[in-house]
């Protein structure tokens, strides 16, 4: 079982810093950037510019995954975005992390099943998407496992020039 739970500020504090280097450390693994010198700076600007008021940036939630024994296990960010930005409210995964120590025991697709849970039941949204990495294939192919179809798989775009793949989602009214 999963608890999804909002962290205090120094736990938020700790979360952005860690969120910032991982990020970083994917951008130039992914090769999106070339120098760890620029995708550190838009890291930054990123993180930054979508957490302006940290905690109480409006639809924004950061949460910590913790298991039955109260212990955190991994992160969770997602928007919510409504209709008078799209034609559906939706819910977008910004990050999702499991520590190194917890991985390979189930927490990622637990963490996932309870994110679709708090869209469907605190906001009524029935739509998630999110971006990975084109090379990570280890989380593609966790999230095929668990329903999500890449963006070609809609017929939206072709993506074989890109190094991200756009992966989505209907969820079904409980």
């Amino acid at each position: 079982m999963i608890k999804l739970v909002k962290p205090s500020v120094p736990e938020f504090e700790q979360f952005k810093s860690l969120a910032i280097s991982i990020y970083i450390e994917e951008l130039v693994k992914y090769r999106e950037y070339s120098s760890k010198t620029a995708a550190t700076q838009y890291a930054h600007e990123e993180v930054n510019g979508m957490l302006p008021l940290g905690l109480e940036t409006p639809r924004q939630f950061i949460l910590f995954a913790k298991n039955n024994r109260n212990e955190t296990v991994g992160y969770l960010w997602y928007v919510t975005e409504p209709p008078e930005f799209t034609a559906v409210n939706q819910g977008f995964l910004a990050y999702l992390f499991v520590l190194p120590e917890h991985r390979k025991k189930g927490f990622a697709s637990k963490i996932m099943d309870a994110w679709e849970e708090r869209l469907k039941l605190e906001h009524d949204i029935f739509f998630g998407y999110f971006y990975v990495f084109r090379d990570n294939t280890p989380a593609i192919n966790l999230y095929k496992k668990l329903g999500y179809k890449l963006q070609e798989d809609f017929g939206w775009a072709d993506l074989s020039t890109t190094k991200r793949y756009f992966m989505a989602k209907r969820y079904e009214k409980s």
